[in-house]
């Protein structure tokens, strides 16, 4: 909610209906058993976003504003989760299929991070990354830089060579 370039941009209404229920929609088609987990600030400006989770009983999990880094290892502390799906509440028309597709990747080749954004080849809003946990806690504890902690899995593209990492592009 605190984005600078378009402040309450992920509750904003498109057509009658917050630009974060379009992606969540999105999440529901992914085939497979998933958790939705929406990882949000404690700051009262984040208030909406928990209360539209809790209207659609959905897990919203708060921390950090300025740690979202912080905010994904409180939810794989409250979980036993192996991995997790990375995606962006501003990204209202993700495809699916994309996830599906990391996912696969994840699960066949062992990798610790599968991403389409090592090369950008697919729009801005279609990014897409699977995250082992144990090299998300891991990187975790080498975060010093504060772009770390804001951009989640920068250090793993910083750090390409001590990370299993798999790619793909469209085409």
């Amino acid at each position: 909610m605190s984005s600078e370039r378009l402040p309450g941009k992920v509750m904003r209404l498109v057509a009658g209906r917050p630009m974060l229920a379009y992606l969540l929609d999105r999440l529901d088609r992914i085939r497979g058993n998933q958790r939705v987990i929406v990882a949000t600030s404690l700051e009262c400006i984040d208030d909406p976003i928990n209360s539209y989770c809790t209207a659609r009983h959905l897990e919203c999990s708060r921390g950090s504003l300025n740690d979202v880094a912080g905010r994904v290892a409180q939810v794989l502390d409250e979980t036993d989760a192996d991995a997790f799906v990375r995606v962006s509440a501003d990204s209202p028309l993700l495809d699916p299929a994309l996830v599906e597709r990391a996912q696969d990747l994840f699960l066949s080749t062992g990798a610790e991070l599968v991403t389409n954004v090592l090369k950008r080849t697919y729009p801005k809003g279609m990014s897409v990354e699977v995250v082992d946990a144990n090299a998300f806690r891991r990187a975790y504890t080498k975060m010093t830089d504060p772009r770390d902690k804001e951009h989640v899995t920068r250090i793993f593209y910083r750090e390409p060579h001590c990370w299993s990492i798999t790619a793909f592009n469209s085409g």
